[in-house]
């Protein structure tokens, strides 16, 4: 910003030398000229300089308060970009806690953890299928989740709205690591 500012110095300097330099070599050639086209002269000369003048410092202002309205936007919608992330990050943290504390979920959790992973396919299935269409239903219904699922005590899903997921090991994901340890962040 500084660096502009001596350029921009610099450049006006030499106009201005330019200017000056071309004023003299007019009057020095001049000296046969009536007095009042040297008047002329004169003031044509003065207006033109003092517009360049102006026309630099608006220039700068103009400039400045350009850069200045940029950062200042730029902030707003950074800030409105956190402030979504954070508000879309509240809301499914929300939703995971409403679906955790869900009867069905709880119900086919407690089940899981009470027998072995073929018992429990076998034993439970039409609970698994009720809450593999709920969880379906509900991926569907919220456009921001990629799917839904259900993991047991170890981080296996063992129930998800898309099958291909069923039976993954989450176990060794630092976000199923700190879920299982009971923290939501």
């Amino acid at each position: 910003m500084n660096l502009n500012l001596k350029k921009q110095k610099a450049i006006v300097m030499r106009l201005i030398t330019r200017i000056i330099s071309s004023i003299s070599n007019i009057f020095t050639r001049a000296k046969n000229i009536s007095i009042p086209i040297k008047i002329i002269l004169i003031v044509a000369v003065t207006l033109v300089f003092f517009m360049v003048i102006e026309n630099a410092i608006i220039y700068r202002v103009t400039y400045n308060k350009m850069v200045s309205t940029n950062k200042q936007n730029m902030k707003l919608v950074s800030n409105e970009v956190y402030e979504n992330f954070i508000n879309l990050i509240k809301l499914q943290t929300s939703d995971v806690e409403k679906n955790a504390l869900n009867a069905d979920v709880i119900g086919v959790v407690k089940h899981k953890n009470v027998t072995q992973r073929d018992e429990f396919k076998i034993k439970y299935k039409n609970e698994i299928e009720k809450m593999t269409n709920k969880l379906i239903t509900y991926a569907k219904s919220n456009k921001s989740d990629e799917h839904e699922f259900i993991a047991d005590k170890d981080g296996i899903i063992i129930v998800d709205s898309d099958e291909e997921y069923l039976n993954s090991d989450l176990s060794q994901n630092d976000y199923t690591k700190s879920a299982l340890g009971g923290c939501l962040q």
